[in-house]
């Protein structure tokens, strides 16, 4: 999807290309805690 270290195209422009932000590309879920898991 993303290549970090395309020779030719910025991060910013396929973020436009394909209609994402940026910060989307560094966010990953948190880990559901023991107790929540419990709780479910």
């Amino acid at each position: 999807m993303i290549e970090k270290e395309h020779p030719k195209i910025s991060m910013n422009r396929q973020c436009e290309l394909l209609s994402i932000h940026r910060s989307g590309l560094y966010y990953s879920p948190k880990k559901i805690s023991k107790l929540n898991r419990e709780l479910r």
